[in-house]
C-alpha cells in the first residue's frame, strides 16, 4: 500500500511521507481519478477524549480541495477510521481545512510563545510538539 501512495505524491509530499513513514500516524490519500492535481495526502492521528474517538488532522496537502469537498469525505473517513469527530491544529485560518458552515464545530484559540523567532519564519504544525 505504501508504494502506491508514494507513486502518487509530489516531491514535497513525498519528503513529508518519508519523514513520517515509520511513525505511528495514519497516512492516507484521497484520490481524484480525473485530475491528479486534486489528490489529497493526509497525515493524522486517532485520539480518544472522554470516550469519543477523534481523528486529528495535522497535515493536509490540498486544504482548499479538502474544504471544498468536505461533505463528501467526512462520512467515508469516519467509517474507515471509526471516529465520531474530527479536529485540526493550525496556526493560520488559511490552513483551516474545515468549511465554515460545519454544523457542530468549536474553535479554541491558544497563545504560543516562541523565543528568538526570525521575522520571516513560518510556523508549521508538522514539525511542532503539538502532534506528539
Amino acid at each position: 500500500m505504501s508504494s502506491v501512495i508514494k507513486e502518487m505524491l509530489n516531491k514535497t509530499d513525498l519528503k513529508i511521507y518519508n519523514i513520517y513513514y515509520q511513525l505511528p500516524y495514519k497516512k492516507f490519500m484521497i484520490v481524484n481519478k480525473i485530475d491528479s492535481s486534486k489528490n489529497i495526502f493526509i497525515i493524522s492521528s486517532t485520539i480518544k477524549k472522554k470516550g469519543i474517538n477523534i481523528l486529528n488532522f495535522f497535515y493536509i496537502s490540498n486544504t482548499s480541495e479538502f474544504k471544498k469537498n468536505w461533505h463528501q469525505f467526512k462520512s467515508i473517513i469516519s467509517k474507515e477510521f471509526r471516529v465520531n469527530f474530527f479536529s485540526q491544529y493550525f496556526f493560520d485560518d488559511l490552513n483551516n481545512a474545515f468549511p465554515f458552515n460545519v454544523l457542530l464545530s468549536k474553535t479554541k484559540e491558544k497563545d504560543i510563545f516562541v523565543k528568538d523567532m526570525p521575522n520571516n519564519a513560518k510556523l508549521d504544525i508538522l514539525y511542532s510538539d503539538l502532534i506528539e
